[in-house]
């Protein structure tokens, strides 16, 4: 053990004081900016043709891992290219030139593309000072939304409602949904007193093997939107049992939304109902099913408030 923590010693004595830094986008860039180049299209069979192309990718994040200089003045710019023909499907590019080797990753799934960081990083002293008790707020806001929503969906007569209007199927249970949303936006109205819409950027979709979609018939996969394109986040198979999970994709909705982890636990919830019984089939399973999701994210706000020794919701 001794020699082991020497080792370690000499190799942190041995690292170069250096800076590492990730820049996440903005909202306007990941609506605005767009890679053009070509594509080729086919026209008839054995025939192509190149055309211009352009797509819009979300900027997730810029990673820098630089030489911190004596002057303490941390400038600079690089260029590169990487081969190939395939499009980005999402912007989580790095460079690092610790050590004097340079070390590129450009974004994820993306080849044929030019390159340039540019970096002028200086001191700052004008941060806004941020209240802690505002997280308090933040976080029992949420839970009142929930406390809400969970109450809505426990409401006997809102579901005999939509059964004896619209039936109690697939058509029941969206009619039903669209009444639950009415009602919660109606109680969280907006600054200016209108009804605030509730439009969730995340869900779980069954991917149902079956058209019965029961228990074990489907692999859900978590999705998160962006730009009115599904990004997928976690994907499971029919057991419940995670395969996959998009680190750089959860950073990037973590740093949009600060109750992402919370709505994380609602979607595996909703995982779990899926492969352990099945997709809801009734207003009252989609009612429950709703319901169990939901208290998972409240468990997870409370946790919070109290890590924060915030003062209790009732």
């Amino acid at each position: 053990m001794p020699e082991f923590a020497s080792q370690l010693l000499q190799m942190y004595q041995n690292t170069p004081d250096s800076l590492s830094l990730t820049i996440k986008g903005p909202a306007e860039a990941r609506m605005s900016e767009k890679l053009e180049g070509f594509r080729l299209k086919q026209v008839k069979k054995g025939v192509c043709k190149a055309e211009s192309y352009e797509k819009t990718v979300p900027l997730f994040a810029i990673g820098l891992h630089l030489d911190l200089p004596e002057s303490g003045s941390v400038q600079g710019s690089h260029d590169w290219y990487t081969e190939g023909k395939s499009v980005p499907t999402y912007f989580s590019a790095s460079f690092s030139n610790i050590g004097g080797m340079i070390k590129e990753k450009p974004a994820t799934g993306g080849s044929g593309v030019n390159y340039t960081i540019s970096w002028n990083i200086g001191e700052d002293v004008n941060q806004p000072w941020e209240d802690p008790d505002d997280d308090c707020e933040k976080i029992s806001n949420k839970i009142k939304w929930v406390n809400k929503v969970l109450e809505t969906y426990k409401d006997e007569t809102l579901r005999d409602w939509a059964r004896k209007f619209h039936g109690d199927g697939r058509k029941g249970m969206s009619e039903y949904q669209k009444e639950v949303e009415r009602e919660v936006s109606e109680a969280f109205p907006d600054t200016k007193g209108n009804p605030a819409g509730i439009h969730s950027e995340f869900q779980t979709n069954p991917n149902c093997t079956t058209d019965d979609c029961g228990a074990g018939e489907n692999a859900p996969v978590i999705g998160g939107i962006i730009d009115g394109e599904s990004f997928s986040i976690m994907e499971f198979d029919s057991d419940g049992d995670l395969v996959s999970a998009d680190d750089d994709l959860m950073n990037y909705f973590r740093g949009q939304n600060d109750g992402f982890d919370g709505i994380m636990d609602h979607e595996k919830q909703h995982v779990d109902d899926l492969t352990s019984m099945g997709y809801p089939k009734s207003i009252d399973e989609w009612a429950e099913f709703e319901i169990r999701g939901f208290k998972q994210e409240l468990e997870h706000y409370k946790r919070q408030l109290m890590e924060k020794d915030c003062e209790p919701v009732f």
